[in-house]
């Protein structure tokens, strides 16, 4: 049938990029591997917030979605986003090409920009506003940790009936992705590389705190380029911080640096990502509870997430923002989590979902591909280890 033809035509083309690259369907180009495809799908508006699982629209009701789809053959019964690629769930989509806002099946939640679920009884419980108010920020206790709602198993948070200064209606981290930039760097202490984001705010501040912060594999003495850029909401929902997403715990934008070639980084390379605006002694116990993880190809959506370490507490230029600041060894895509939030716990499955999608439509189950441990755990006896060795 079509989509025979539509496979072989983009075997064919995926077999005709070169080592080190694959096929994007928008564009019809070849790409590195660690960049991803172009966006196919943008967020729905405001005031069509729901994307039909039909055919990707975006509408006010599921009434008002086409029925029918073409996907109705085989195990490949998921429409992605490019209305012609039918594949087995939403990640096989996600491993195609990639989109923004929420996937088919979900509507984007008015009380928290960046949040889907399938309704809006869901939208309540993934955000903890009520419908007609907005998300202001997370509630905390006087350590600084999140207060986690016992049912739903999602932070709780603080809402108000009209959006301000100091309360967004957004997600931690939604609008404060960077807009993507490249720059030439050499090894010299105080090299930086800023990026901003679409409101020209400092998004992430890379800065090198000694020379010889890295050097090129090859040992080449060249200046290296560094892009910085964010990463699309298909591969942060479909990937290995997935459940990270679903469960609330990412703190800040994800975004992706790379070096245009490989390097090796000996220390004294400190990273700043924004989290809350907030200064003092309350950035400090905030971010005491969050820890930076990665994952070293941002494509590969079967990658775990790795921890980088726990932030330490920092404020941009503007002197307000707080920022988590780590020292890193290696460049790829990085993303603040909150391990007060533990996704492996069971959380509220909306109707909608079905198992191929990870979650079972009739139970409760866990959103997670895996075993999660508390970062911190990690960490510590990291530590405990080091000094038991020293000690010797």
């Amino acid at each position: 049938g079509n989509q025979t033809l539509i496979d072989s035509y983009k075997s064919k083309r995926e077999s005709a990029c070169e080592t080190g690259k694959h096929f994007c369907d928008k564009g019809g180009t070849c790409v590195p591997d660690k960049t991803p495809c172009p966006t196919v799908k943008r967020d729905c508006p405001a005031a069509k917030p729901l994307r039909c699982l039909s055919d990707w629209s975006c509408q006010t009701a599921v009434a008002s979605c086409p029925t029918g789809t073409q996907c109705t053959s085989g195990a490949k019964q998921t429409l992605c986003p490019d209305g012609l690629t039918c594949a087995v769930n939403k990640k096989g989509c996600a491993k195609l090409m990639s989109w923004e806002g929420c996937p088919a099946g979900m509507q984007a939640c008015a009380q928290m920009d960046g949040v889907c679920a399938a309704n809006a009884t869901m939208c309540e419980k993934r955000t903890g506003c009520a419908t007609g108010s907005f998300f202001c920020r997370h509630k905390r206790d006087a350590d600084g940790n999140l207060e986690i709602d016992a049912g739903t198993k999602f932070p709780v948070a603080v809402c108000e009936a009209a959006t301000s200064s100091t309360c967004t209606g957004k997600k931690p981290g939604k609008g404060r992705e960077p807009e993507s930039v490249v720059k030439e760097m050499r090894a010299s202490k105080g090299e930086k590389l800023q990026a901003t984001d679409s409101s020209g705010r400092l998004a992430v501040v890379i800065e090198m705190l000694m020379a010889n912060a890295f050097t090129a594999a090859d040992g080449s003495s060249t200046a290296v380029n560094f892009t910085i850029g964010s990463v699309a909401d298909s591969i942060v929902q479909n990937g290995g911080l997935g459940s990270y997403y679903a469960s609330g715990a990412i703190m800040s934008a994800v975004l992706v640096i790379e070096p245009s070639q490989e390097v090796v980084v000996n220390d004294g390379f400190l990273i700043q990502l924004p989290i809350e605006t907030v200064g003092g002694e309350e950035c400090a116990k905030i971010v005491a509870n969050i820890a930076i993880l990665t994952i070293h190809d941002v494509n590969d959506l079967d990658a775990s997430p790795e921890i980088v370490a726990v932030c330490t507490a920092g404020t941009m230029a503007d002197g307000t923002t707080c920022t988590c600041n780590v020292n890193v060894t290696a460049f790829s895509a990085f993303a603040a989590v909150d391990y007060s939030v533990d996704p492996s716990q069971q959380l509220v499955v909306e109707s909608g979902n079905t198992a191929a999608d990870g979650v079972d439509a009739t139970t409760t189950t866990p959103f997670s591909a895996g075993v999660h441990i508390n970062p911190l755990w990690w960490i510590t006896l990291g530590s405990f280890l080091l000094a038991l060795t020293i000690s010797r």
